[in-house]
């Protein structure tokens, strides 16, 4: 009985952990408005503190030096191991998650499989005592500083090149083209779905607060063009862009859900932006009704003035790059990332395709290029040197006044990294804490929906706290200490990806910056906001989250891995 209640407890004590980090997060950034990139490392070293000793890899618990010591003269099976420990000390279930983890730090090696499946000593006692003797607050801060060091070499450089791409396509007038272009596609009577489609591509390399920035002097000119639909030029333009800032790398929130689930880039892409199509439907729908209901006048704000208006879209169109280019560095990297993953699973699971190229060497051969240009940095690389070069011909810019335009950018990249870095850190010492499979054991024998637990965990970090970067973290840290590569979950890992997406936009409010920048830019009163913004956010939310509950119940993909 009292070995019951230690197992209870042992298994309780990783939840405590996470909700005392988590806690923590929220009253760091909500109250005491510390930067989140503190924030989110003071968090995981707290995690690494709370967690028990033994945990982190280069780590050992006596219980551990125990078996590496037993197994050391000779290999043994689990069976032997528990008799040798005893019951009381051990439980079975226990045993195979220290035998597990033991396995993971290189303590252990397996030997055969199945019922003959043995374990001998993966180092000598005498380097596994000196593991264990290590001091452990010092272990957790080098874990934390090696798995900061990990997220930021995953994701730093695909960050930095999407600023640049962004920054040249505003600088050099791509995006006003682009604009321009969806305005003459769908015309002026259906100036809201022109701006829902501009928001939603351009969000895709460009941060969210800046599309805004860029974007809302056109629905003001519109609103003052036509002197109605305010509300609705607004909310199409900002829920069609927050919809792929949250869900289509390499925007850093999603691009970091990508890397933690380990899910390929080109799917995370694809399955992103087509997912996102149904909830921007929704979307454009209720800020009609939105608009009916609750029409927002026009009002002066600290930006352009109204009489200003009308200028920021009277530039003739010779004095902008034609469309073809200024889409170039948008769609290119986004199609050779893609076009590599699919050529990735063609070999696996298409062998058709495969027959297409003439045979298995030539299909190797063009494999290997597409793996090359598709890489995700290779491909944002190129994305950003063709968004440069039409930066420096559109502006007639020197090399030296390009660095001073991209100069700025790269510091607000540099800031993005260091947060997306630090909670990569805190992501990896919740994983170490050992909630996955605590997680785990409590759902043993119950009827648990990853995919609305994925959602559930985000939207509630998200509310809590405001940042929907810092929920998508969260989010998807923990639910990779639960699936792992999602093997054992029902459905592809792409709808926990689309699952943790989904929950991060959910319900902004003031604790979240994005509510004040279209608060604010837009000259909307807070209820306004609340009753418009929030509101849209949420439909988007939920919206995905049941086209994603829906998807991974009637094509969950289990063969597609």
């Amino acid at each position: 009985m009292h070995s019951i209640a230690l197992a209870d407890a042992s298994t309780l004590w990783p939840f405590a952990i996470l909700a005392v980090c988590v806690v923590a997060i929220v009253l760091l950034i909500t109250r005491l408005r510390v930067h989140a990139f503190l924030a989110l490392l003071l968090a995981a070293l707290l995690a690494g503190w709370l967690t028990p000793a033994g945990q982190f890899p280069g780590e050992l618990t006596a219980r551990e030096l125990a078996i590496i010591e037993l197994v050391s003269p000779r290999p043994a099976s689990a069976a032997t191991i528990q008799a040798e420990l005893g019951e009381a000390v051990l439980p079975a279930n226990a045993l195979m998650r220290t035998l597990n983890q033991l396995v993971a730090k290189g303590g252990l090696i397996v030997e055969g499989g199945g019922e003959e499946q043995l374990y001998r000593a993966g180092i000598t006692p005498a380097e596994a005592k000196r593991w264990h003797g290590r001091n452990h607050f010092v272990q957790v801060l080098d874990q934390a500083a090696r798995d900061f060091g990990t997220a930021a070499g995953n994701i730093g450089i695909v960050i930095a090149l999407a600023a640049i791409i962004g920054v040249s396509l505003m600088e050099s007038g791509a995006a006003d083209v682009i604009v321009r272009r969806f305005m003459r596609l769908f015309g002026e009577q259906r100036a809201g779905l022109a701006l829902l489609a501009s928001g939603f591509f351009l969000s895709i390399p460009v941060f969210f607060d800046t599309v805004f920035f860029l974007l809302i002097p056109l629905a003001r000119a519109l609103g003052l063009r036509t002197g109605k639909h305010y509300l609705l030029y607004v909310m199409a333009m900002a829920g069609g862009g927050a919809i792929t800032h949250s869900m289509v790398p390499p925007t850093p929130g999603p691009l970091l859900v990508a890397d933690a689930l380990k899910l390929d880039l080109g799917v995370a892409i694809v399955a992103g932006f087509l997912s996102g199509i149904l909830p921007a439907i929704g979307v454009l729908f209720l800020a009609k009704w939105l608009d009916r209901v609750m029409p927002v006048p026009l009002r002066e704000t600290s930006g352009a003035t109204l009489t200003e208006l009308n200028n920021i879209a009277s530039r003739r169109d010779d004095e902008l790059p034609p469309f073809s280019l200024a889409v170039l560095p948008v769609v290119l990297p986004a199609l050779l990332i893609a076009l590599a993953s699919f050529l990735d699973m063609a070999g696996k699971k298409l062998p058709g395709v495969v027959g297409l190229f003439g045979g298995n060497e030539s299909f190797a051969a063009c494999h290997g290029v597409v793996q090359f240009l598709g890489n995700k940095t290779f491909a944002l690389l190129l994305g950003a040197v063709v968004a440069m070069t039409l930066h420096l011909k559109q502006c007639r810019l020197t090399f030296a006044a390009l660095g001073q335009k991209i100069g700025p950018a790269l510091e607000t990249a540099g800031v993005i990294i260091l947060i997306t870095s630090a909670g990569g850190a805190f992501g990896a010492m919740i994983r170490h804490s050992g909630v996955g499979e605590a997680i785990k054991e409590l759902a043993e024998g119950r009827a648990v929906n990853y995919v609305l637990l994925a959602w559930v965990v985000t939207a509630v970090v998200r509310i809590a706290q405001g940042s929907a970067t810092v929920a998508m973290i969260t989010g998807s840290a923990l639910m990779y200490a639960i699936v792992g590569d999602g093997a054992d979950l029902g459905c592809h890992i792409v709808y926990i990806y689309l699952a943790v997406g989904f929950g991060s936009i959910i319900l902004s409010w003031m604790n979240d910056s994005g509510f004040w920048v279209v608060a604010k830019l837009s000259g909307f009163t807070e209820q306004e906001t609340l009753k418009s913004w929030s509101v849209v956010l949420t439909a988007i939310s939920v919206i995905g989250l049941i086209e994603t509950l829906v998807l991974s119940s009637v094509l969950p993909l289990t063969g597609a891995r």
